[in-house]
């Protein structure tokens, strides 16, 4: 039976461009150097350094382009200021509907930083996505541990006597508004949940959020939620 993650596993392509690389670097702005003369002029020295610059740099290519590599986990951990501890679509009354919902956990301290939501929409219609920026929460004095649940949508349902409202995203109040940001029938939409501040790295994580409901005659309304962790490492 296969383990959950892999381990990194290295080769040795990368290196001899490196090692050009790290040549031609060295040739043009150390080798003048009076440090260089006294401690890597002599040839063995000469060879364990630009092998050892070389192989290093290689790993450390090679690492990045590997999903699950030291360096990103390491990273990830270090920046990190949330994680997600559940995803869950629910349903509720007054009106009807479903809601998709994260609570988060915030892993250390923070003194100020706000949370956001940015939505990647797909309506399958033959024009480009829409985004929508939606402002969440400002966030002050957080406490390691503490805990918030996010509203990311609510698909409201149909139904004899109902008010029209918009299906919404994030914490937006309910309403009949047709400039508010909606969440479309049949779409499938990218989510990133955001913390931005001053002085921190900011943190993103992705989910994706599909709208099932065809919003037609018996249609039963329906919607899907997935945890994406974004890799921060991508383009």
């Amino acid at each position: 039976m296969a383990s959950g993650l892999q381990k990194s596993t290295y080769g040795v392509a990368v290196i001899p461009i490196v090692l050009q690389a790290v040549w031609f670097v060295t040739e043009q702005y150390a080798a003048n150097t009076n440090w260089w003369t006294a401690w890597v002029q002599t040839w063995p020295m000469r060879t364990i350094w630009f092998t050892a610059m070389a192989f290093i740099a290689g790993l450390l290519i090679q690492d990045m382009l590997y999903p699950n590599s030291w360096i990103k986990k390491n990273w990830r951990d270090f920046t990190n200021k949330f994680e997600i501890v559940w995803l869950n679509v629910s349903y509720s009354e007054n009106p009807r509907r479903l809601e998709v919902n994260v609570r988060i956990r915030f892993v250390r301290p923070i003194k100020s930083a706000s949370l956001s939501l940015r939505i990647h929409s797909c309506t399958g219609m033959n024009y480009a996505p829409h985004i929508h920026p939606i402002h969440i929460e400002n966030l002050s004095n957080i406490m390691k541990d503490e805990q918030r649940i996010i509203k990311i949508a609510t698909l409201v349902i149909s139904h004899p006597g109902w008010i029209p409202f918009h299906s919404t995203w994030g914490n937006s109040p309910l309403s009949v508004d047709l400039n508010s940001p909606s969440l479309v029938g049949r779409s499938k939409n990218v989510v990133y949940l955001e913390l931005t501040g001053p002085m921190i790295i900011p943190q993103r994580h992705k989910f994706f959020v599909a709208n099932l409901d065809y919003a037609a005659a018996h249609a039963i309304p329906a919607i899907y939620a997935q945890d994406e962790d974004e890799d921060i490492f991508k383009i």
